[in-house]
């Protein structure tokens, strides 16, 4: 299994856009969203750089080796298995969310368990092609998709809906609500971003791990908050604050000289690319963590169950929207996140160096 510069470029930017074009991230600090988000895009790269330089040390291993390695098999075990549900629960929050952002804007009629099948079907089949077929797929897609939502601002910019006296004034109540927005934004998107330390391992030439992923975070981060940008000139703060997709409705305004309008479609690709890929990164994670741990070769009865799986446990877990956003955005995103893709990286980066410090002087 290999995966080159550009479809790990893919594979990022997929995964950190997803489905955060389609929410206004940081509203709480109002105007000043978008600034937020350039802020939290800063502390996304520390983190990082942190994932990074553990990986330097393990070129050859993915996360689940790297911990026995650094911790032993005992300590190692007990992380694992919370990293692995973890990600499997994000895996089945994104399917869930997937099928409340349809039925919420698009397929209103239509239960969720309808919804839900041909999701896991075509996610699980990608993923039993192998890694590189689910590389290549994302480096094909990526192009639309940024496509797709780069003509979505410039047309509602065309349309005369965009209004930049909405985002003034700038930093009008000060740093502290910015930086207070920011925060939970590291969590989310970019804090999940920690599963990146099961596909590095993938990545050949390993020289080009490094600035291909700091140039997709970069990037990424650049994208959200144009996405923010245009949501907030365009709907205002208060009125995006009370959205549920704010960039849906931002589409729906899309109207060029009554001939270039009803661009639905355009959301619809996006709600489903977005949730699809997010979702079968988390999930070829737990694959690989699973198959790691119990030294399975074939992967194909995995990625089955835990499709089969996450389709229970989403349709049941998640009763309404309301609840899906209580434990994304408040449990997850504020408590959950920055454990996982903050403090534990660094703890065991520092447990790596703290080694390699002994040994060295051990040996002198």
């Amino acid at each position: 299994m290999r995966l080159n510069p550009k479809q790990l470029i893919s594979i990022i930017m997929l995964f950190e856009i997803g489905t955060t074009t389609l929410f206004a991230f940081g509203i709480s600090a109002k105007q000043d969203a978008w600034i937020a988000v350039m802020i939290s895009t800063l502390g996304a790269l520390a983190m990082l750089w942190i994932w990074l330089e553990i990986q330097k040390n393990y070129p050859d291993k993915n996360w689940v080796e790297i911990l026995n390695e650094v911790l032993g098999k005992w300590l190692a075990i007990p992380l694992v298995i919370m990293y692995m549900l973890y990600w499997n629960h994000i895996a089945c929050f994104n399917l869930s969310e997937f099928g409340d952002l349809m039925t919420l804007t698009f397929l209103t009629n239509t239960p969720k368990s309808v919804i839900f099948v041909p999701f896991v079907l075509v996610s699980s089949y990608i993923l039993i092609l192998g890694l590189n077929v689910f590389g290549r797929t994302c480096e094909f897609i990526l192009p639309f998709m940024l496509i797709m939502l780069f003509t979505s601002y410039l047309l509602i910019f065309i349309s005369g809906e965009m209004h930049f006296n909405q985002l003034l004034p700038i930093m009008g109540e000060g740093p502290v609500p910015v930086l207070k927005a920011a925060h939970p934004i590291i969590g989310f998107p970019f804090g999940e971003s920690c599963v990146l330390l099961m596909y590095w391992k993938y990545v050949h030439p390993k020289e080009s791990i490094r600035k291909a992923s700091f140039w997709a975070v970069g990037v990424s981060g650049l994208v959200i908050t144009l996405s923010v940008f245009s949501i907030i000139s365009v709907l205002g703060a208060e009125y995006a604050a009370n959205m549920k997709v704010p960039l849906v409705s931002l589409i729906r305004l899309i109207n060029v000289g009554n001939i270039i309008t009803h661009l639905d479609l355009f959301g619809t690709i996006i709600i489903f690319w977005g949730t699809l890929f997010k979702m079968m990164i988390f999930i070829y994670a737990g694959v690989r963590t699973i198959c790691t741990i119990f030294k399975i070769q074939n992967e194909h009865p995995v990625i089955w169950g835990i499709g089969i799986f996450n389709f229970i446990y989403s349709l049941f877990y998640f009763p309404s929207m309301e609840y899906h956003r209580f434990v994304g955005f408040t449990a997850f995103v504020r408590n959950m996140s920055p454990i996982f893709g903050w403090t534990l990286p660094t703890m065991i980066l520092l447990i790596l160096w703290l080694k390699k410090w002994h040994q060295k002087n051990y040996q002198t």
